[in-house]
């Protein structure tokens, strides 16, 4: 055992010092050329390496060496990310490997995740401060302070959510990575039956800075739901709003992060209850979840963006069918899909992330079974209840601060 440990030693040596031979450059050409797990691989292996692949430097290489390659990866994720205000863990939904990651280096609330990266926002009054963090490699930054201008205000009889609405993607036309903050007001009074009012905050990345756009209006009667979360797609982040005419029903938002400018997309049915509905992007195409007649769970694609004709019902069950396997009651925020099969056939969908629980759903033959990742032994660690939501994580070696 012992020669066997020398002989490998010996040999990882050799080797290092064949490496050591190499000009500098080429070494960091070679190393941004590899794939993500080799690097992580090499990482374990020497501390040039990990504080080399770790860096900022190497970071925007590696970002412009794999750029058209990985364009749409963080759409097509097969990772969810699950944060509580101490840990954070990663899920392989394939392999079910469990990783535990650094933890949040702030006590902020996380918000999103985009490209291996999490939002967190501290809420200061009318000071909110955003911390980029990557928990892969243990980095982050910290993003100036948005200001909340009492201009925005619109008047003593609006109240703001205490939450923005927070969303993060690539702009494409401008080569650059955006955050987008919409500020909801609501009137006193009954919800639903009072204006309401938005105010649109957008960061670049590249001037470091935030500013404030057109607020989002479709109608007096505009809420954004609480129950959806911004999700990227087609150069644009897109979310839930509720609409009340002559009756209540949602209508998909979207603002394009190049024009900057605010559209909506067509629904499948021309009413839909407005209570239960949700967006997904898997494998690049935009999803949307609604119990459209309450009882029922259906999963929607759109083929084509933006064309209406182009939506398909994916998947239909009954509600209660699809919390059965794990004994839950109906509830009506929770049951979100996360990945395709391999095959295509079925979709790995959460029903309830306090605590955590999955089911697979057969898109030919509308079974639904019940899956347990190996993880959810770990609940003494883990207490298997989360802070926040699961939310599709594509692993990255992004630094913060090459951005």
């Amino acid at each position: 055992m012992v020669s066997i440990c020398n002989s490998n030693r010996v040999s990882y040596m050799e080797s290092r010092q064949n490496l050591d031979s190499l000009p500098l450059e080429l070494e960091v050409e070679i190393l941004s050329r590899l794939s993500l797990k080799q690097l992580l691989r090499l990482r374990c292996l020497s501390k040039w390496w990990n504080a080399e692949i770790s860096s900022p430097s190497f970071s925007k290489l590696y970002q412009q060496r794999r750029k058209g390659l990985d364009a749409e990866n963080d759409s097509d994720s097969d990772s969810v990310i699950m944060v509580s205000k101490e840990s954070i863990f990663s899920l392989d939904l394939r392999s079910n490997k469990f990783v535990e990651l650094p933890p949040p280096p702030r006590a902020a609330r996380f918000v999103c995740s985009f490209n291996g990266m999490l939002l967190f926002v501290e809420l200061k009054s009318n000071l909110w401060e955003c911390v980029l963090y990557n928990p892969l490699i243990g980095a982050y930054t910290v993003l100036p302070q948005l200001i909340i201008d009492v201009v925005d205000h619109p008047g003593p009889n609006f109240l703001r959510e205490e939450m923005p609405f927070i969303g993060f993607g690539y702009d494409s036309k401008s080569d650059d990575l955006k955050i987008l903050s919409l500020i909801q007001y609501t009137s006193k009074g009954r919800y639903l039956t009072h204006l309401s009012h938005e105010a649109a905050y957008i960061y670049s990345m590249k001037t470091k800075s935030w500013k404030v756009v057109k607020p989002y209006t479709q109608g007096e009667y505009q809420y954004m739901s609480k129950h959806s979360k911004m999700v990227y797609c087609n150069d644009a982040l897109h979310w839930i709003s509720i609409h009340k005419n002559d009756q209540v029903y949602t209508i998909i938002s979207a603002l394009n992060l190049g024009t900057e400018k605010d559209y909506v997309l067509p629904n499948p049915d021309d009413q839909i209850c407005y209570l239960v509905s949700n967006l997904a992007v898997l494998k690049g195409f935009l999803h949307l979840i609604n119990n459209s007649r309450i009882t029922e769970y259906d999963i929607w694609i759109m083929r084509e963006y933006g064309v209406k004709r182009s939506w398909t019902l994916l998947y239909r069950c009954l509600l209660a069918d699809l919390m059965a396997p794990h004994s839950l009651r109906a509830c009506f925020n929770s049951q979100v899909p996360y990945a395709y099969s391999e095959d295509g056939q079925e979709i790995l969908v959460g029903v309830s992330w306090c605590p955590v629980n999955f089911v697979c759903c057969n898109l030919q033959t509308r079974g639904i079974k019940k899956v347990k990742p190996t993880y959810l032994r770990l609940e003494t660690h883990f207490n298997m209840r989360l802070d926040y939501p699961m939310v599709p994580w594509v692993p990255s070696l992004t630094h913060p601060c090459s951005l």
